[in-house]
């Protein structure tokens, strides 16, 4: 039988799986900007498309999971920070289409520059809103709410099928 988790592992493991996804964000970046970069159409709309998929299948799952789990908890306590950080994932989501529509142009260089801008936008947003949610909601929660709610929602929004969190 495994250990029960504690809050604090909770956060802990939240804010890695956030480390994680920054970085992944990060790497899938950093591979379109050296394709675009190297005015290499074919390696660009490569890594155009595994930037899509790290979008489409981590980021935005995510996004939707901490929606149904940790933010729908944190709304009664600080209805503005859960409103602006909802907010996040709805531009989040925005620029997830656009990229999406924008890879049709990668055979153009305005048009990977163009995907490269949009690309950047998401890092950017991604790594401030990551850092916001360690910040302060899981503090939040472990401050206002009974022992093992953090645990309890992180188990949650993991046991959340893919599906239920897009």
């Amino acid at each position: 039988m495994m250990p029960e988790l504690t809050d604090r592992a909770a956060q802990q493991r939240l804010e890695a799986h956030h480390a994680h996804l920054v970085a992944a964000v990060d790497g899938a970046v950093a591979e379109l900007d050296r394709a675009c970069l190297d005015d290499d159409p074919a390696a660009a709309a490569n890594a155009a498309v595994r930037f899509q998929i790290l979008l489409e299948e981590d980021i935005g799952p995510h996004a939707a999971g901490e929606e149904r789990s940790f933010y729908a908890a944190a709304e009664p306590l600080n209805g503005a920070l859960v409103r602006s950080l909802t907010e996040e994932h709805e531009l989040l989501r925005g620029l997830i289409r656009a990229c999406g529509r924008g890879s049709a142009d990668l055979g153009q260089r305005a048009g990977r520059l163009s995907h490269l801008g949009l690309a950047h936008e998401v890092r950017a947003l991604f790594r401030a809103h990551a850092h916001k949610e360690d910040a302060f909601v899981t503090p939040l929660l472990l401050r206002a709410m009974p022992a093992g709610t953090v645990a309890a929602l992180f188990v949650e929004m993991h046991a959340m099928p893919a599906a239920a969190q897009s």
